[in-house]
Parts: structure tokens; C-alpha cells; sequence
């Protein structure tokens, strides 16, 4: 499924609606692939810049950091569009980002291992959603408290991972 129309504002909950609009078009397969290649060059300018545990500000995630909480919400909303995608209405833990990333212990990982990671459930997700039709597209539960649709989740998937290809462009690649 190539294209996913845009989720009605009903869908989700309003926290997530600058992810959303970061979504240019109903593309959504040739955007989550084209990501790809944007975080293999963030962590290619990384590794030639050694800036992997560079921190725009004190109290901050360093880029290393930053780029494993890309990885694990993309799980974590690739986990809840799987769930919900097969069976209705289901209930799913909220994610604490902080948490995350205290237990990722970072200091053990590579930005190369994070970017194969991330390029092994990218793909894997893709898998998944071109499995997906309409129908199911429209399957909600509840997720960190709030009704949230498949169709929804997608987007979220795309939006996030753009907001903080902003953030790495602005604050930690200036």
C-alpha cells in the first residue's frame, strides 16, 4: 500500500499533530523508505565528524542518545500499528522516552549497530504496512491513554523521525 490517506484529526490524539504535519504527502511508503537514507547520512556525518556523544546543551541527549530514542519509537509505534492492526480495541503500555533511554545503556553501542537497527525495522515495517488494507488502516485501541488509529501510527512513525532530523540539523550539525 503506497499511499495512506492523511488520518482525521479523530484519529489521534492531539499531542501528535506536528508529527502528522511534517508528513508532506500520502506517499507514506516511499517516505518511510527515503528516511532511511537520511539516518544512514546523519550517522555517516556523525562517524566522519566524531560527534556521537556531542550534546548541543548540558542535560541534553547526546546524538547517540538521541538517535537509539529514534529506533526505539519506531518500535514502540511499529508495535502498536502491529497490534492494533490485528485485533481491534487493545490497550497499550505508554512509553516513558527518559526510561528508554536510561536502560539502552549507550555507552555499549556503535552509531553503526544503531543504524543497522533502525535499517532492519524500518524495512521490516515497511513489510507490514504494504501488507495492510484500507480497512484495517482504520483500527483503533488505546495507546499511552489515547485512542489512536493504524493509519495514525504510520504517520507518527514518519512525522517523528522528521521533527528530530530537524532537531539534528539544528542543534547538533550546525
Amino acid at each position: 500500500m503506497e499511499t495512506i490517506s492523511r488520518p482525521k484529526f479523530d484519529e489521534y490524539d492531539p499531542f501528535y499533530q506536528g508529527y502528522i504535519d511534517r508528513v508532506e504527502d500520502d506517499q507514506v511508503v516511499q517516505a518511510l523508505r527515503d528516511q532511511i537514507e537520511v539516518f544512514r547520512e546523519v550517522v555517516k556525518h556523525a562517524e566522519e565528524a566524531s560527534q556521537k556523544d556531542f550534546r548541543y546543551e548540558e542535560g541534553k541527549w547526546s546524538l547517540l542518545e538521541l538517535l537509539v530514542h529514534m529506533v526505539d519509537t519506531e518500535r514502540v509505534m511499529s508495535f502498536r500499528c502491529f497490534c492494533l492492526a490485528r485485533d481491534n480495541n487493545q490497550v497499550l503500555p505508554n512509553m516513558d522516552q527518559n526510561e528508554y533511554i536510561k536502560q539502552a545503556r549507550c555507552e555499549n553501542r556503535s552509531l553503526s549497530s544503531v543504524l543497522t537497527e533502525f535499517e532492519s525495522l524500518r524495512k521490516s515495517n515497511i513489510e507490514m504496512i504494504n501488507a495492510l488494507d484500507e480497512e484495517v488502516l482504520e483500527n483503533r485501541g488505546i495507546a499511552g491513554g489515547n485512542s489512536i488509529s493504524v493509519r495514525a501510527l504510520i504517520y507518527i512513525m514518519i512525522g517523528h523521525l522528521q521533527h528530530h532530523f530537524e532537531i539534528i540539523n539544528e542543534r547538533y550539525f550546525k
